[in-house]
């Protein structure tokens, strides 16, 4: 493939409940729109094989966008610097450039170093991804749902002809992190690679491994979101196993 992967195969931590475990999630609005962000950006991704890092960049993108945080959006070379800490990657394609488990990633950023030097997450849980109610209510109660896909080459064929990804039935190439940052009754909307494609729910179901909730700390401080026991989800995340970083982001 011309664009990188990255995504290792899904690991759910034992002691996490789905979402609708820890928060009562209203019933999502037909559709949500897809946050108007300039700039996507890349991240590093056409390279590096950071898409997990990438997509979560675009979270903070996406909820600064929708929430009008000043909180900085991190640089390519911050989302990149960031990726070679966590992996020991020092070049594109070298042996530490592996890709990364998307549940590892949001444990560090909950983590009290956080992502990007001083970024953290107030929560996160995971999201049935073979049910659209669940998915539409986590994207309408936190604008962005992180999620795993098992990419097939059809998709980027789609991808740089600007057309959806609809169901061809090709086998998957590889793991993929990508952001949902909308939907509507048809289509949901995906950021990647720097730009938003239109997603079929029938290629999701085929292709989708797994979906989280993300719960932003701006979102906590305004108040934001739907009533939800935070405590109990914050204490479920620190039982589990802490994820370490090879370097501190900073020294590479």
């Amino acid at each position: 493939m011309r664009h990188k992967l990255g995504a290792l195969p899904p690991v759910r931590p034992s002691a996490l409940g789905d979402l609708a475990d820890y928060a009562k999630l209203p019933t999502p609005p037909a559709s949500v729109a897809v946050p108007a962000v300039a700039d996507w950006g890349t991240d590093g991704n056409q390279s590096f094989g950071n898409c997990t890092i990438a997509g979560a960049a675009h979270c903070i993108a996406a909820w600064n966008a929708e929430s009008g945080s000043t909180d900085p959006t991190p640089t390519e070379d911050q989302t990149v610097t960031q990726y070679k800490a966590i992996t020991g990657c020092v070049t594109a394609g070298d042996a530490h450039d592996t890709g990364l488990v998307l549940s590892d990633v949001l444990k560090l950023w909950s983590a009290n170093v956080g992502l990007f030097g001083d970024n953290k997450i107030a929560g996160y849980a995971p999201v049935n991804h073979k049910v659209v109610r669940d998915i539409h209510s986590a994207i309408a109660a936190y604008g962005v749902t992180y999620v795993g896909v098992a990419l097939p080459e059809s998709a980027e064929t789609q991808f740089g002809a600007g057309q959806p990804w609809t169901l061809v039935g090709d086998p998957p190439v590889g793991g993929h992190c990508i952001d949902f940052v909308g939907y509507d009754p048809e289509w949901l909307y995906a950021c990647t690679w720097g730009g938003i494609v239109k997603v079929a729910w029938a290629w999701w179901a085929h292709y989708g491994q797994e979906a989280w909730a993300i719960i932003p700390q701006e979102f906590v401080e305004a108040g934001k979101g739907p009533e939800i026991d935070l405590a109990q989800l914050q204490g479920d995340i620190k039982s589990l196993d802490t994820v370490k970083v090879k370097r501190p982001w900073w020294e590479i």
